[in-house]
């Protein structure tokens, strides 16, 4: 049972929301009951005691159901004690645990003593919970007083500051919808909105903002002038004090949801063409997202997280229709039945929906030491950063090595908030959760270790080659070994993660890490727009080293170790690690004895012939490995794991 503080009244001297003459019936005195006390410990405060009309000196007077009947065939009747000049919301949840409830009916008026309910639409359920919330109707010319009940074509807005998201995080009050809404021809029939920076400024409705996109448009510059750096003219808006998010115009104005040319978006609207946010009172959605009066459901809770962004992200608003790629065989698991206990993967991790721009991940004719930083889809988002000065070679990160970066500037950033040790606490590595293609129970890599450029080696995710301290001479590739663009700027050039892991479909299809029908998520389109051929990894040998995915950027013939007959049946794995990511051997290189596991096809790590390896700036020999693929490489190299 609830009640909903809803209160303001005039004859109130000391402003708690409870009137002089019920404080003076119960206490004495017309101040001798604070509000946000519980005389009676029957856990309602005096506030919620006088909106319910019970005792607040007796703890078996409080707000409660007096009757309840339920059959299969009507359904179940509530009964309850009502008094007059009150309204009363009945809600109803199948999952007390997540506490998100539906609203059944508002603004029911009571017909003292008692008041009935009849719900017939849950009469299958066999398990649930009904919420009743009152509320104060009485006739006091006031903004809570009128609108707590409906009244005629205008419903009991009051009623939305309970639901799961509102704004006003306290007893709402009548100078708390002033501070939004000027009353100066407030019966006149228009919404009338004042600017929360230049009161004079006024924003009136001639329309409904959830039907008319012109209407809606009204309301954003509205809606930013509280949702800037300095809320309302510097202060706070509402009586709780709080400062609203910030939302910065610029930002927004440059953003992929207010230029676009065929649905530009306002922050007002229906949820599925023009705008993301319902009702600026409150929603029954997180983020009061629309519609307000639609909760999302158990167990998946779509309708506030990828299902939607995927209203309008489906082909039917946006042109491009990103819902494909969550379906195929290595995809983000953004479905919550997808997602491992404490783990979680939503569109907002890597996407700000009031930042973020138009494009995706540049793939230049020309690989610059730029490469790494965010494209437009992935701006304004928080990352994290590591500090590598310390740590040695394939050394993992600590704690103390990670900082918040506001605005993230690379891609990295943004990966290493899921994919590194720090956000699985530092303990045992999550398994996968969709299938890899080799190994049956995967786990997560830490890749803030994998890419540290203080390993021997690695892929140049976080900085060019050339800036690897422990990397012995030379660091890059030679660029006679490299496919373009990766032929140029060797040793300075960059890439960003989507280099690898992207969708496997053709532009104009959505392009980005989503999901791909390949494993591990790989890219299986490369220059022109032309699908490779080139999508094995890791089980490939020499001879066919065409096919492998290494193939969309390295050449196999012109490296002297690779154009050796006597290794052309050997599979790439009997000699590398199989993520190759960073490793803490030169050139990637494994070795059966002392590597981790994961690093092994398969995770068997003796079907890897590499012992140890020693890097040279010449022509590779038979002393520069030790391998037991034959008795030509028994002598140790310089390096192991």
């Amino acid at each position: 049972m609830e009640t909903a503080a809803f209160a303001e009244i005039e004859a109130d001297s000391d402003g708690d929301g409870i009137p002089d003459s019920w404080e003076r019936k119960h206490s004495g005195t017309s101040t001798g009951l604070v509000a946000t006390a519980d005389n009676d410990g029957d856990g309602f405060n005096n506030l919620n005691e006088w909106i319910a009309n019970t005792d607040p000196t007796n703890n078996a007077s409080f707000f409660k159901t007096e009757t309840f009947t339920f059959t299969t065939a009507t359904g179940a009747t509530i009964g309850w004690n009502s008094q007059s000049n009150r309204a009363y919301s009945i809600d109803f949840s199948t999952n007390l645990v997540t506490s998100t409830f539906s609203n059944l009916a508002s603004g029911v008026l009571a017909t003292y003593p008692l008041n009935t309910y009849t719900d017939a639409t849950h009469k299958a359920v066999v398990c649930g919970a009904y919420k009743l919330r009152a509320m104060w109707t009485g006739s006091f010319g006031t903004c809570i007083g009128c609108h707590s009940i409906t009244q005629g074509p205008n419903r009991a807005v009051v009623l939305d500051f309970t639901n799961l998201s509102h704004h006003v995080a306290v007893t709402v009050t009548n100078n708390d919808c002033k501070a939004c809404h000027s009353l100066g021809i407030h019966q006149a029939g228009s919404t009338i909105l004042h600017n929360a920076d230049t009161p004079s400024t006024l924003y009136i409705l001639t329309g409904n903002p959830l039907t008319s996109s012109t209407e809606a448009a009204k309301l954003t510059p509205f809606c930013l002038a509280c949702h800037d750096a300095n809320g309302a003219g510097g202060s706070a808006p509402f009586s709780d004090g709080q400062m609203p998010a910030v939302r910065n115009g610029s930002d927004w104005a440059s953003s992929a949801h207010a230029t676009n040319a065929l649905h530009p978006l306002s922050c007002y609207g229906d949820g599925t063409t023009f705008g993301c946010h319902a009702t600026t009172h409150g929603s029954s959605k997180a983020s009061m997202l629309a519609p307000h009066d639609m909760a999302a459901t158990a167990p998946n809770y779509s309708a506030q997280e990828e299902g939607f962004c995927l209203n309008c992200h489906n082909g039917s608003v946006a042109v491009k229709d990103v819902s494909a790629d969550f379906s195929k065989g290595t995809r983000h698991p953004i479905v919550n039945s997808e997602q491992a206990a404490g783990r979680s993967v939503e569109c907002t991790d890597c996407h700000s929906t009031h930042a973020a721009r138009a494009g995706a991940s540049v793939y230049t004719t020309t690989a610059t030491a730029a490469r790494n930083q965010l494209g437009g889809p992935s701006l304004g988002l928080v990352g994290w950063s590591v500090d590598y000065s310390t740590l040695g070679n394939f050394e993992a990160p600590s704690a103390g090595n990670y900082s918040v970066v506001t605005n993230a500037t690379y891609q990295y950033q943004i990966c290493f908030k899921c994919h590194s040790a720090k956000s699985w606490s530092f303990g045992t590595p999550p398994n996968g959760l969709s299938a890899n293609g080799t190994n049956t129970t995967p786990i997560e890599t830490d890749i803030a270790q994998a890419f540290s450029p203080m390993n021997r080696a690695g892929h140049p995710v976080i900085t060019g080659l050339s800036n690897y301290p422990n990397a012995f001479t030379p660091k890059g590739l030679p660029a006679s070994v490299m496919q373009p663009p990766w032929n140029v700027n060797v040793g300075t050039q960059t890439m960003d993660c989507n280099d690898c892991h992207n969708t496997d479909s053709l532009s104009p299809a959505a392009q980005g890490p989503h999901g791909s029908a390949q494993a591990f998520m790989l890219r299986t389109v490369f220059s022109n727009n032309v699908a490779t051929t080139a999508t094995n990894w890791p089980n490939v040998t020499l001879s066919n080293f065409a096919t492998s995915f290494c193939a969309n950027c390295h050449l196999k013939g012109t490296h002297a170790g690779h154009a050796n007959g006597n290794h052309a049946n050997r599979q790439c794995y009997q000699c590398h690690i199989v993520i190759p990511h960073g490793g803490k051997v030169s050139r990637l290189m494994a070795d059966h004895n002392t590597m981790p596991a994961r690093y092994a096809y398969n995770n068997v790590t003796n079907i890897t012939y590499m012992v140890s390896f020693t890097k040279t700036a010449g022509t590779y020999t038979t002393a520069s490995c030790q391998a037991g693929c034959s008795g030509n490489h028994s002598a140790a190299a310089t390096e192991n794991w």
